[in-house]
Order: structure tokens, then sequence, then C-alpha cells
């Protein structure tokens, strides 16, 4: 998607709320030692919730890029 000032916007499906990507995971078992199954539950969560924004943002997507348009024009 293109921004209004003709910059090409980040794909949303791969920009998560701080805090909500496998990164996280990665600092969190750096700073509390989590064990492997704590690890194992916390990715999945993870990855369920990364799943469940690219599904949303695939059926909303082709509307937001028609208002895009029209505001552009």
């Amino acid at each position: 998607m293109i921004s209004r000032d003709g910059q090409r916007l980040p794909n949303v499906p791969n920009r998560l709320p701080h805090g909500l990507n496998l990164e996280f995971l990665q600092k969190l078992d750096r700073e509390v030692h989590l064990t492997p199954g704590q690890h194992e539950r916390i990715e999945k969560i993870i990855t369920a919730g990364q799943q469940r924004n690219k599904e949303l943002w695939e059926r909303i997507a082709p509307e937001l890029r028609r208002e895009w348009r029209k505001l552009r024009s």
C-alpha cells in the first residue's frame, strides 16, 4: 500500500504491536529464563495471533486500498 505522499506503507500482517512478536519471546526467554514448555506455549499463542491478524488483514486490505486510492485522487 502507498501512503498519500507516495511512500510505500508497511505490510500490516507483518507489523504487530510491540511485544506481540517472536522477538518479544526471545527477549522474554533471556530475561526470565522460560522453561521449554513455557517457551513453546507462548510461541504457539504468538503464532496463532499472527495468523488471525493475517487472515483479518487479507479480508479488509482490498477495501482499505480502495479508500487510499480515493484519498489520493
